[in-house]
């Protein structure tokens, strides 16, 4: 099996009636990219959003949307409803009659490009166009561990995760914590966690009593 991203490059109008038509299709993912909608949320007074300056700009203007579709020895496997969307205004249909079964990538690039024609008679499809190229089937859920690493969070803790096991070693002066990141706050990567852990060391003894609020995966606790 393989990994087709498909992107196509409309507009702001016309970017949820094709995100629909991708998921009809069965898309096994669909991502948007709006620069005027990241523009809305950074200029928001009320928005913690931050953006370096000029990122915004060198988004351009046009919406991109990719959806990514698996493809098989068989093609590209379409999984979309049978039933026609009707468009209110009577011209055509939004998004076909289109069966379920396999397809060639160039046969589903091409049905991509009369769906789009037919949504650009009542919406601005802007330029339209259609690419796409082949991405690798990667084991995300473990590809991201090569990238995390033991690290020492204070003078006296290292933080390790449970895979580097054996390429870590304690010392008299430095212990281990093994500690692997998930869905929790406080991994101590962050700053903020990391001069807790040097003030708990240079300022704490064994005899205080500390309370920890909203303390996260509980590593101050912990060390």
């Amino acid at each position: 099996m393989k990994w087709v991203e498909i992107e196509i490059i409309t507009t702001e109008d016309a970017s949820d009636a094709i995100c629909e038509m991708l998921s009809q299709l069965g898309a096994d993912g669909i991502a948007v990219c709006d620069p005027l909608e990241i523009k809305r949320i950074i200029d928001d007074p009320d928005s913690l959003a931050y953006a370096d300056d000029g990122f915004v700009d060198s988004l351009g203007s046009d919406v991109k949307i990719h959806a990514y579709f698996a493809e098989f020895d068989d093609g590209i496997r379409l999984g979309a409803k049978e039933e026609e969307y009707d468009n209110p205004e009577g011209v055509g249909t939004i998004y076909g009659n289109i069966a379920t079964g396999s397809k060639s990538l160039e046969e589903t690039i091409k049905l991509l490009e009369e769906r789009l024609s037919d949504i650009g008679q009542c919406l601005p499809v802007g330029d339209g166009k259609v690419t796409y190229k082949y991405v690798k089937d990667e084991d995300w859920e473990n590809e991201w561990k090569k990238d995390y690493h033991a690290f020492s969070v204070s003078p006296r803790v290292t933080i390790a995760p449970s895979w580097e096991k054996e390429s870590v070693t304690e010392t008299e002066n430095q212990k281990v914590v093994y500690l692997d990141p998930g869905s929790a706050f406080g991994t101590g990567t962050h700053e903020t966690t990391s001069m807790c852990a040097e003030f708990i060391d240079e300022y704490l003894s064994t005899e205080d009593s500390v309370l920890d609020v909203g303390c996260g995966s509980g590593i101050l606790s912990i060390i």
